[in-house]
């Protein structure tokens, strides 16, 4: 399997971790519309009665600011319900099976590694590395005229994966890493699909 076909594979499964969470999320989204027609209506009636006693001119202001807030208020929840379907696709990540954390893993390390740096393993589900594995990874990198890595003594806290280093440099091979790197295409998607109605 190439380079490609691994980050389109890796890029599916992060649309897939996503999508699992819409379920809960489209919940959220019904409540918070709900929440917001409510509020919604509430504002009006209270133009309203403020518009009775004032001129056009501050009926027109009034209309235009308690729009404004409910715009505001909208995309507040917007936003904070997206973040919250992230979070949980990185708590889901840490408790993918070892065997899809080291295909996904090994194909961003092959991919992006130069050769010669030093691999720290990421502490979340850090067996994925066997000693097999590792020496898998240096002959593919062999393969492509690059150096063998250099297996670290550590590990990285709060990360799937791996952390290559090489003279100071440090290039994360990590999956939250690529589902923040993806984040901008799956946060569109998610967007999409949480508020079609809107």
């Amino acid at each position: 399997m190439n380079a490609e076909a691994i980050l389109k594979r890796i890029e599916d499964d992060a649309k897939k971790l996503s999508a699992d969470i819409l379920n809960d999320a489209k919940s959220k989204v019904n409540q918070m519309q709900y929440n917001s027609h409510l509020k919604v209506e509430k504002l009006k009636f209270k133009t309203e009665k403020m518009a009775e006693v004032e001129s056009d001119e501050i009926r027109k202001q009034l209309q235009s600011m308690n729009d404004l807030e409910y715009k505001k208020y909208l995309l507040q929840q917007r936003r904070s319900l997206i973040d919250e379907a992230f979070i949980q696709a990185k708590d889901k990540i840490k408790s993918l099976p070892l065997n899809e954390i080291s295909n996904k893993v090994v194909g961003i390390i092959v991919k992006q590694a130069e050769g010669g740096e030093t691999l720290y393993v990421g502490a979340n589900q850090a067996d994925w590395l066997s000693d097999a594995l590792f020496n898998d990874i240096n002959n593919k990198l062999k393969a492509q005229n690059k150096l063998a890595l250099i297996k670290g003594d550590k590990q990285i806290e709060n990360a799937t994966g791996a952390v290559l280093v090489k003279e100071g440099v440090e290039l994360n091979c990590t999956i939250e890493s690529l589902l923040d790197y993806l984040r901008v295409d799956i946060e569109r998607d998610v967007a999409e699909r949480l508020f079609t109605n809107q």
